[in-house]
């Protein structure tokens, strides 16, 4: 009898559990991995990026794209792509209204560090700040705006 009572009651215990993960299912998921309404970063940004210091920096706007190929929760991982100056590897957070990236260059510009600050404004376009050492230790930053790429080439 004992037997048949540890078993009822470990049914019910597992019905319990059962009905609490299916009731705070969203609960639980946000937990352990973030909001999920992140999934619009994935795909193709085009990116400006304008230096606001030092001020008397010449160069312009500099453009460069940057693809986002994995959105796990809050979590941000992507590759950048810069004419003149190489490829970058992106990795970041998002909260419920911003993106945080840290970039680093690869191969002959693996010195060029910085961090990315952007709000969550829509789906298409997103703004912020940005923060760069350069490969001869020089302190860069400024705006950036980007862009959503729809096309389908």
């Amino acid at each position: 009898m004992a037997a048949e009572v540890s078993a009822a009651l470990i049914g019910v215990g597992g019905g319990i559990i059962t009905t609490l993960i299916t009731v705070f299912r969203k609960e639980i998921k946000e937990m352990f991995f973030g909001t999920a309404n992140n999934s619009f970063l994935l795909g193709t940004w085009d990116c400006e990026w304008t230096i606001t210091s030092p001020s008397d920096d010449k160069t312009g706007k500099i453009l460069d794209t940057v693809e986002i190929d994995n959105v796990t929760g809050n979590l941000i991982k992507g590759k950048g792509k810069t004419d003149g100056f190489g490829n970058s590897f992106l990795e970041g957070k998002a909260t419920d209204f911003a993106v945080v990236f840290k970039y680093s260059g690869e191969g002959k510009m693996k010195d060029l560090v910085g961090g990315v600050v952007l709000k969550k404004g829509s789906p298409i376009k997103i703004d912020g700040v940005w923060c760069q050492y350069t490969s001869s230790g020089l302190l860069k930053a400024g705006e950036t705006t980007w862009k959503k790429n729809n096309s389908f080439s």
